[in-house]
């Protein structure tokens, strides 16, 4: 095996160990969904500079997202399903707490 196979053989079992656990799951998804923009647009307008800034971080979140699915489609989607039901969990939390009066 070449030095560049051994390397990225490490760099994928350091991956799946990741994914492995429920806190690297969440961490790999809230660095793709949040930090990175990946799931939104990258187009700033006129702002040139800030749309190739977006599409530097988007491209990272893909290449995280598609290493992901590479390396444990299964875990990957693990982590879609957790996020979703933390998503869930969070609205029915916002829900349940008491509204303030409206002052108008």
């Amino acid at each position: 095996m070449t030095p560049e196979e051994q390397a990225r053989e490490q760099a994928d079992q350091d991956l799946r160990a990741v994914l492995l656990t429920p806190a690297g799951r969440r961490f790999v998804w809230r660095v793709v969904e949040s930090m990175t923009r990946s799931l939104d647009g990258s187009f700033a307008g006129e702002a040139t500079h800030a749309t190739a800034y977006n599409e530097g971080l988007r491209a990272v979140g893909l290449h995280i997202t598609l290493e992901t699915q590479r390396v444990a489609p299964e875990l990957y989607v693990v982590m879609l399903q957790e996020a979703l039901q933390e998503r869930e969990d969070a609205r029915r939390r916002r829900e349940a707490m008491p509204q303030e009066p409206d002052e108008g």
